[in-house]
């Protein structure tokens, strides 16, 4: 199909190329004739024999005019450039009207925001806004800053960092600051806010949940699980009691104690968790003959290292015998508590001289520990008696009773007036 356009087209051309030569040997004789304007603007020009132009155009030797036949060039003419504007959309402004936390204020940040002396970076922190804490807004200033009180804060904080108004309202959701703690025990949570609806397990009696609404009796919640992807569920209104959970700021100095005390507690529960592993050791193997006694691991473990300190080179029966003295002076009244009792003044050398505090630090050895338990657990191997010395130092003649074991003298003293 194309080459037979394309052989149309130049035998066209060929026919009219023909034409215009005929027409112009006609006039080429009369050598007065103004060149004519062809319809494509162009001149046919009339000539004396003279060679044609440079640029390889038809030529003739003969005394024939030279046809130059130049076809029109098609021009496009760009078309002008269209400036285009998007119309921005228009902004509305939307009233919300009051909000509950107008004159309140959070910390938006990661755990705390720092509150200072002063409006300023450089100035004293005074206290610290953990995430949940509410403030009271006492003034707004111009330089981007509020001062705020909460808890014994009172100070300086960037508004860079915080929410206030009805952004503080979407803030508290976001947080879990607004609770629901369900009031009884298996309480559907249902998947729709209704009772026909499927539910995805039970709630029990004080369990709390993360609160986002309350509507026609239900109250909407968070409860991402496995079989909720959607992250919410409901709980029937009248089960349910709603609660702001806001924390207060802290000052520097509170905070200081908080690290003391916790520090203490990790101390202490470091110190338990070596107690029991060292009693776990030694177990009650003799049969009680007396009431048990109900004292803390850390008791046993004072009793256990004073048995070290006091008899730690006797036999076991000598180990057991100190042991049931100090609680024989508990039963008597010697104290309200076995570390009274121990470190009552000039009562057991050791405890005075510092050498019981050292022993604490190391531990006592099984035997002792051993000793210790059962003397609590009931078992007795000396009776009432409350006092002991070394074999050494004894007094026979003050005692009006004694029994001897190992290197130990247990005794009951005769106390006569001066």
């Amino acid at each position: 199909m194309l080459k037979k356009e394309l052989i149309s087209s130049v035998l066209g051309v060929a026919c009219l190329v023909v034409l215009l030569i005929g027409i112009i040997s006609m006039t080429a004789c009369n050598h007065d004739v103004e060149p004519t304007e062809t319809p494509s603007g162009s001149s046919i020009e009339t000539g004396d024999g003279h060679e044609g132009d440079d640029d390889g155009r038809t030529q003739s030797s003969e005394n024939v005019g030279t046809v130059v036949v130049e076809l029109p060039t098609e021009t496009t003419t760009p078309e002008p450039e269209i400036e285009t504007t998007t119309p921005e959309p228009e902004t509305t402004t939307v009233d919300l009207g009051p909000s509950i936390y107008d004159g309140y204020l959070f910390a938006d940040v990661k755990l705390y925001l720092n509150v200072r002396k002063e409006p300023t970076t450089e100035s004293e922190i005074v206290g610290k806004l953990y995430v949940g804490d509410k403030a009271t807004i006492v003034e707004q200033l111009d330089n981007g800053w509020a001062h705020i009180t909460s808890g014994n804060v009172d100070g300086y904080v960037s508004n860079e960092y915080t929410v206030t108004g009805h952004a503080a309202e979407e803030y508290v959701i976001e947080e879990g600051l607004y609770v629901a703690k369900v009031t009884v025990s298996g309480l559907r949570i249902r998947e729709e806010a209704n009772i026909d609806c499927g539910y995805y397990g039970s709630a029990y009696k004080n369990q709390t949940f993360a609160a986002i609404s309350e509507e026609d009796g239900w109250v909407k919640i968070k409860h991402s699980t496995a079989d909720n992807p959607s992250g919410i569920a409901y709980l029937a209104a009248e089960y349910v009691e709603l609660k702001y959970d806001f924390g207060e700021g802290i000052t520097i100095e509170e905070e200081k104690e908080q690290i003391r005390l916790a520090k203490e507690a990790a101390e202490r529960a470091a110190r338990e968790a070596f107690i029991k592993k060292i009693l776990a050791n030694s177990q009650v193997i003799n049969p009680a003959n007396r009431e048990p006694f109900s004292f803390s691991d850390e008791d046993i473990y004072l009793l256990a290292c004073l048995v070290y300190e006091e008899a730690g080179g006797e036999p076991y029966e000598g180990k057991l015998a100190v042991a049931n003295v100090v609680l024989n002076r508990y039963l008597a009244g010697y104290g309200d508590t076995l570390t009274e009792i121990i470190y009552a003044k000039n009562q057991f050398s050791t405890a005075q001289s510092g050498v019981l505090d050292k022993r604490l630090e190391k531990g006592p050895s099984d035997s002792c520990v051993r000793a210790a338990k059962e003397a609590v657990a009931g078992v007795n191997n000396i009776g009432d008696y409350c006092h002991f010395i070394t074999t050494e130092k004894a007094n026979y003649s003050l005692y009006y009773q004694y029994t001897i074991l190992h290197k130990h003298c247990f005794y009951k003293r005769t106390w006569k007036k001066s």
